[in-house]
């Protein structure tokens, strides 16, 4: 059975099973999916499988799409949509993961996430910070410190840019957020200053940063599904 034509569609819609990519590169978005994976593959596997299988799911952090100050890529994943809707057996779907943070196990320091600029200049306050697991001790976090405005603000440009790229493309599906996971200070940590809670509707905290961002990015994408991936690695409040 073949895939039906991309339909151009208000808001594209194309449900099914993804190739959901582990890892993203540590370079561009070209790494990310021809270093990292074996595209060929899976774009044998999706075009054998049909409407099965209906794309594959790419990660991405923001240092891979803002390569330096104001200097933006999605040519990986503009080649990606390119090559998936000329499958023989008709269109497959691409969709990307933006990553919140990056993660090393024993003790490690994990990478970073955010371009250079972001952690030299001093308005973004370091623009990361590093917290322990709480569901995998050993394990070591960097999340982006999401209740400084003036990040949001360059994250709501890479969003601008994505969007400009992306939107249109009628094969592009899905934009999602990774998993916002919020841990506890460990032993020997504190919370940064600033963060101030996981209160949603609370000025300065890190939940009402990332809602801000990600309800921005669904602004600016009329045409394409963003989505927020979900978790609870700890009791949460009412809040």
């Amino acid at each position: 059975m073949v895939r039906p034509a991309v339909q151009q569609l208000d808001v594209k819609f194309h449900p099914g099973f993804y190739w959901a990519a582990l890892m993203s590169g540590s370079g561009g978005g070209d790494q990310s999916i021809y270093g990292v994976l074996d595209w060929t593959d899976i774009k044998n596997e999706i075009n054998a499988t049909n409407n099965a299988l209906r794309g594959v799911l790419l990660r991405f952090n923001w240092r891979e799409i803002e390569t330096s100050k104001g200097v933006y890529t999605a040519a990986g994943i503009k080649k990606a949509c390119t090559e998936l809707a000329a499958l023989s057996n008709g269109p497959g779907y691409a969709a990307i993961m933006i990553e919140l943070r990056s993660t090393a196990g024993g003790g490690g320091t994990p990478g970073q996430v955010t371009p250079d600029y972001i952690i030299d200049e001093p308005v973004y306050q370091g623009a990361t910070y590093l917290s322990g697991s709480t569901n995998t001790p050993g394990n070591v976090n960097r999340y982006m410190r999401l209740w400084v405005p003036e990040l949001v603000n360059r994250l709501k440009l890479v969003s601008d840019f994505l969007a400009s790229e992306l939107d249109g493309i009628a094969n592009f599906e899905m934009l999602q957020f990774s998993e916002p996971i919020i841990d506890i200070a460990q032993a020997g940590q504190s919370v940064p200053a600033g963060y101030n809670s996981t209160n949603s509707n609370q000025a300065g905290s890190y939940a009402k940063g990332m809602r801000d961002w990600v309800l921005y990015t669904n602004s600016v994408f009329p045409r394409t599904i963003v989505t927020q991936l979900m978790n609870y690695p700890q009791a949460l409040s009412t809040n």
